[in-house]
């Protein structure tokens, strides 16, 4: 194998609780997913959160969406998010009646007991894969605190200088006020910056619907940092976005199930509403290019980068034979 493959899906709100017209867009989506991955048989399948529609205790969509998923033909992953074991109990911007079952100890050993341990590590391709449940940071629960010590326990051996990529439901970053990296192809600026409406520009990430809570969070990234080089992939926006915060490459995938409504009193994640998935293309060798498939199947090498300076994703969109290219280089 000279390229790991890793596909990355997100938010397939999978099952029957949502309603006929839900359950339908849902499925038709993964069906379509669930063939792409049958013809090209990436090396990994990786699943950050919210596999059921709405309600974290609806055991038939549980059984649902997990009958869907055991049937891809290749290693699967996964991850939860809030609508499979709850939510936290602080989320600045989103509506009121937007705001689900809250995390509990009960739901997080229910989804363990039924789907498997929600955090773990997997070694490929010369990387470290880490996946980590994000909903359950800055809960107080024991799960939170053995989760910390669990990747505390692992990181003298597969975090400290080793290329390493998180996947968890919602984006991991810092509390302080950080500006993101770039202007250029690929880059977005995250959510409670200029382009969402904040005049300074910098990002502000404090206990927002879009990300974990900031300092539980930042407790977390002190130990991933020891990293080499970290990547961190989420999901819960429904928006495929890209950008470099003090040296860390962040990626989101868009949605399976299609974007969020816009509501005017919600904030509003940036990044792009199509539906989809991304694909990592991580060479054996350390080195990383971002290729954009065509109609014909040839795939364009747009943009190539030297080992450790860079990182790349391809975003494959659902009725398209096309993929933008999200290139994230810096730090």
């Amino acid at each position: 194998m000279s390229v790991l493959r890793i596909w990355q899906a997100s938010d397939l709100h999978l099952g029957a609780a949502g309603g006929p017209e839900r359950e339908d867009r849902a499925s038709e989506a993964w069906a379509e997913f669930a063939r792409a991955v049958e013809e090209h048989r990436p090396e990994l399948v990786v699943l950050t959160g919210d596999l059921v529609v709405d309600d974290p205790d609806d055991a038939d969509d549980h059984r649902a969406a997990r009958a869907l998923i055991a049937a891809l033909p290749v290693p699967t992953l996964v991850v939860p998010g809030n609508h499979d074991v709850g939510d936290h109990a602080v989320r600045r911007g989103l509506p009121a009646d937007w705001h689900g079952k809250t995390v509990t100890a009960e739901r997080v050993a229910s989804w363990e007991a039924f789907w498997g341990p929600s955090w773990w590590v997997e070694q490929r391709g010369g990387r470290t894969i880490i996946g980590l449940n994000s909903q359950i940071v800055g809960s107080g629960l024991d799960a939170e605190l053995r989760q910390l010590a669990w990747l505390r326990g692992i990181s003298e051996a597969l975090i400290r200088g080793c290329e390493v990529i998180v996947f968890l439901h919602e984006a991991l970053v810092p509390s302080r006020r950080a500006e993101t990296e770039g202007d250029g192809p690929g880059t977005r600026r995250g959510p409670g910056t200029e382009a969402d409406g904040h005049e300074d520009g910098q990002a502000r990430w404090d206990d927002s619907w879009m990300a974990v809570p900031a300092e539980a969070g930042d407790v977390l990234q002190s130990v991933l940092r020891e990293a080499a080089s970290l990547t961190i992939a989420s999901g819960h926006t429904h928006r495929a976005f890209g950008a470099v915060v003090d040296g860390v490459r962040h990626v989101s995938a868009p949605s399976l199930a299609g974007p969020i409504p816009h509501r005017a009193d919600m904030e509003q994640a940036v990044g792009d509403e199509w539906i989809g998935w991304l694909e990592f293309r991580l060479p054996v060798d350390g080195g990383a290019s971002v290729r954009q498939p065509s109609v014909d199947g040839a795939a364009t090498v747009i943009v190539g980068v030297e080992a450790g300076a860079g990182y790349v994703v391809s975003a494959s969109m659902l009725g398209s034979a096309s993929a933008t290219g999200l290139a994230l280089s810096g730090g």
